[in-house]
């Protein structure tokens, strides 16, 4: 599954025509209305503060995707059973695949090509680590 999407949006505009790109994929918000909806509490903020699930206990109700203001949780539904589960970006803290906790940028700040994604404590870092 991919984690990050990028909306491309054409304008025409007095003749010119303009292109947007809008990234998307989770804001691993401090409040989070992902985490607050989700029945089963598969979503929860982790140790260091960002949004991630349990698939285990996810139910497949889609609440996640739909009171997501970014619309980031996406639900895939097995061909063979009909369950749905939600899938989101960890920002690469996943158990055996951690990267963060290892000392490493997350894969996507990692491997931006334009660098404008950071990560870290800076002033102008995408998410900071929790301090304390």
């Amino acid at each position: 599954m991919t984690w990050i999407k990028i909306r491309f949006i054409e304008t025409q505009r007095q003749g010119n025509v303009s292109w947007l790109f809008n990234r998307q994929a989770c804001m691993h918000c401090t409040d989070a209305a992902c985490v607050k909806v989700c029945p089963t509490k598969a979503l929860y903020h982790n140790e260091l503060g960002m949004v991630s699930y349990d698939k285990e206990l996810c139910s497949g109700c889609g609440y996640c995707g739909d009171f997501c203001p970014f619309k980031v949780p996406r639900t895939t539904r097995n061909s063979i059973t009909g369950m749905a589960k939600m899938d989101k970006c960890v920002m690469c803290t996943t158990p055996g695949l951690d990267r963060v906790s290892a000392g490493n940028s997350p894969a996507c700040v990692k491997t931006c090509p334009t660098g404008a994604l950071s990560f870290g404590n800076g002033p102008y870092c995408w998410l900071r680590a929790k301090s304390g």
